[in-house]
């Protein structure tokens, strides 16, 4: 399906039977599609599995009204590497991750307010965007390997992922904690955490701060955390749900969403910033390309934000909440 001039395809890359039973009910389209992308880290590989293409993306459901269309920016355009150009496309890792990035049960044609900011870039850039959803932690080593041209999925920007792929700033976001409704916890900031159970999702920066944590727990004299680390989003809430941890810790968008969708199971609680910051963006391979790459992105990113359409989606899929007033380059 296109949309003015862009198709916009859903690759997918590993089976789905972790998904199965109850954990489905938390990844499908009117509830949680687990496996977040605040962070990227280890050096997993993505299981081979066969492609399934989607169609374009849907503007029908969230709120804050539809999203302006933009059309091709030639002088932007132009920024684009001529190899890309010819290409016609940008491969794109991302990982399942409301309400950034979320995938109908089935397969289909990604929503979220990352898919949105893709197709809006594509059509000023004038080039296809191919999400291939892959697992979490393969994303960042998937760009070193230049197996993926660009990342996308609520990546926080930290001084560690800067030195191996190059930002492009989208949003600013916080972190909270979830638990299992009527479970008696009062959990608002990071020490309360000490002598519990906590999910997080495996390579994560919301993993570093619990890990962070739990060194100030041990230095102040109080039993430790006991962290458990899951490769998807929808594992980490599965095991609040059957009371193996007794706190999730994850981005404050994914959480308020799976909140909102199972309001009887789970409840939001305190949030915090990390200290190591909470900008998100695009990660791009570290090439000579893709440094080119980067510049045609900041400058698309820029141009969303000033004409009023990066409001409209984050109004529409985030609660208004993210929106920052600059794109920033980190090469």
């Amino acid at each position: 399906m296109k949309h003015t001039g862009m198709a916009f395809l859903l690759l997918r890359d590993r089976p789905t039977s972790r998904r199965r039973g109850w954990a489905i009910s938390l990844t499908c389209s009117a509830a949680l599609i687990g496996a977040g992308v605040s962070a990227c880290g280890s050096s997993s590989t993505p299981e081979a599995a066969p492609s399934a293409t989607g169609g374009g993306i849907t503007t029908g459901t969230g709120k804050g009204g539809e999203i302006p269309n933009n059309t091709k920016d030639p002088k932007i355009a132009a920024l684009v590497p001529a190899s890309l150009r010819k290409q016609g496309y940008l491969t794109v890792a991302s990982e399942n991750y409301p309400t950034a990035v979320i995938v109908p049960e089935g397969g289909g044609a990604p929503t979220g307010w990352e898919p949105a900011i893709a197709k809006q870039l594509g059509d000023v850039l004038g080039m296809e965007f191919r999400i291939k959803i892959v697992p979490f932690d393969s994303i960042i080593p998937g760009l070193q390997a230049k197996r993926f041209d660009i990342a996308m999925g609520q990546i926080a920007i930290n001084p560690e992922r800067k030195k191996v792929v190059i930002f492009v700033s989208e949003a600013d976001s916080s972190d909270s904690f979830m638990v299992k409704k009527g479970g008696g916890l009062d959990i608002q900031k990071t020490s309360d955490m000490c002598g519990h159970t906590v999910a997080v999702l495996s390579g994560s920066v919301e993993a570093g701060a619990v890990r962070q944590a739990n060194k100030e727990c041990k230095q102040s004299g109080v039993k430790p955390i006991t962290i458990q680390q899951y490769n998807d989003q929808s594992a980490a809430n599965l095991a609040v749900q059957s009371s193996r941890a007794e706190i999730n810790v994850g981005s404050t968008s994914t959480l308020t969403y799976v909140t909102q969708q199972h309001p009887d199971q789970f409840e939001l609680q305190g949030s915090f910033k990390r200290s190591d910051g909470n900008i998100t963006g695009i990660a791009i391979t570290r090439t000579p390309e893709g440094q080119q790459l980067a510049k045609a992105l900041h400058a698309g990113m820029n141009k969303l934000i000033k004409n009023g359409t990066m409001k409209a989606i984050m109004n529409k899929w985030n609660g208004g909440t993210g929106l920052i007033p600059e794109s920033k380059l980190y090469p």
